[in-house]
């Protein structure tokens, strides 16, 4: 899909492909686009991991002692998952290496896949998942 995307880019007009940044011309401008997306994304997985937080805590408070770990989990769990997000994109990069398109593919995966862990951390936090 990721070497679709890039011939895509290369025979469309800008206009046609750079949704939603519409006026994005350049790769400059693309990456400038897609690091505001995932800016964006970073912020509501902040607000997801903090809901689900909220919630392990309260897990945890309701169990003995011996019991509790639900927020160490969390956290260990998003610690790693941070990892594989990092180095799972840059692994998708390498499709471009070499090539202007490589941080915007990366930049982009990392909003991907930021976006489908904060829908699951907002499942955690309502008692899903």
């Amino acid at each position: 899909m990721v070497i679709f995307r890039a011939i895509l880019l290369a025979l469309l007009p800008a206009a046609a492909v750079a949704q939603p940044c519409e006026e994005a011309a350049t790769t400059a401008d693309m990456r400038a686009c897609a690091g505001k997306q995932l800016e964006q994304a970073d912020a509501a997985l902040n607000e997801a991991w903090a809901a689900a937080m909220e919630r392990m805590r309260g897990i945890d408070a309701d169990l003995p002692e011996a019991d509790r770990g639900a927020a160490d989990a969390l956290r260990a769990a998003q610690r790693a998952w941070i990892t594989l997000r990092d180095q799972g994109c840059t692994a998708e990069g390498f499709g471009f290496a070499g090539g202007t398109m490589r941080p915007l593919a990366e930049l982009e995966c990392r909003t991907r896949v930021t976006q489908t862990r904060t829908a699951e951390l907002r499942d955690l936090a309502q008692g899903g998942m």
